[in-house]
């Protein structure tokens, strides 16, 4: 018995269909005994190491922001059914300045849930790991060199004493969506970081939007975007993000291929935050 028919059975659950499906998880909308639609979340095991403790993020805020979990297993989650349309749809549309207000906005809705900032998550340091241990020799010069930069300021960003506070850990503008209540985040990994990492992925979406991604006054005008709302350095916003997208491109090449709008963003990210510490990357 596959594991969505043994939940359907086990939670009284009619499939629908499948609507997502990733390395980390495939994504079904189920009918409930009561008539209500719900979505399904199946992780895979590598979803599981990575999201799994997503749900005692969003146990904590109990749907105050976030969707509303209404059952979950180590390995699934059932969740409120949010048809969207999403963060990312409104960007996509010409109106990415206005999505990134409801971005900050939407952070800093999770950040003051007080039951989510006592959690335990594991610090943001263990996932640049694959960062500081990928070999840049065989990457063009130009590539290898941004590759460095990013790594020295990921080392720089993770040595500094600023206090950290439970994130959402993956939040970007398809992660969150327009609901009768308002936007509404899904999705969560947890971490503990430092605020500004909240918004590392942000700088690399939506998907399907090379055009704003890689606009040469996105990243500053982003950043000042999410300080007019949250106070926060845009340096800093900036380091954050440029960290993240060469971490992206640091999983991507174990996977063999890199995603170009990356390469073209990373490139963008470090001009204004140049010139970045000096000095060799530390031993690995």
């Amino acid at each position: 018995m596959d594991r969505l028919t043994q939940l359907s059975r086990d939670w009284h659950l009619t499939p629908v269909s499948q609507i997502a499906s990733s390395p980390a998880a495939s994504v079904h909308k189920v009918l409930q005994k009561d008539g209500r639609y719900a979505a399904l979340k199946i992780f895979t095991p590598a979803g599981q190491r990575s999201e799994g403790r997503g749900a005692d993020l969003l146990k904590a805020w109990d749907g105050n922001g976030a969707v509303l979990l209404l059952r979950s297993t180590p390995d699934a989650q059932l969740l409120d059914w949010l048809p969207g349309p999403t963060l990312g749809d409104l960007a996509r549309g010409g109106q990415d300045e206005t999505a990134t207000t409801i971005l900050a906005q939407s952070a800093q809705k999770l950040w003051s849930k007080g039951p989510a900032q006592s959690l335990d998550m594991p610090p943001i340091d263990h996932w640049f790991a694959a960062l500081f241990a990928l070999d840049l020799t065989p990457l063009p010069k130009d590539h290898r060199h941004a590759m460095e930069q990013a790594s020295i300021a990921a080392r720089d960003l993770l040595a500094q004493s600023t206090p950290r506070i439970v994130l959402h850990g993956d939040l970007h503008h398809d992660n969150i969506l327009q609901t009768p209540n308002g936007w509404t985040v899904i999705d969560p990994h947890g971490v503990s970081a430092p605020a500004e990492a909240e918004f590392s992925n942000a700088f690399r979406n939506p998907v399907n939007a090379a055009k704003w991604v890689t606009d040469p006054a996105r990243p500053w005008r982003m950043a000042r975007g999410l300080q007019a709302v949250t106070a926060l350095d845009p340096l800093t916003l900036l380091t954050w993000a440029a960290a993240r997208t060469a971490l992206s491109m640091a999983w991507q090449m174990q996977d063999g291929a890199v995603d170009q709008v990356d390469i073209a963003l990373l490139s963008r990210l470090l001009k204004p935050i140049s010139p970045l510490p000096s000095g060799p990357i530390a031993p690995r």
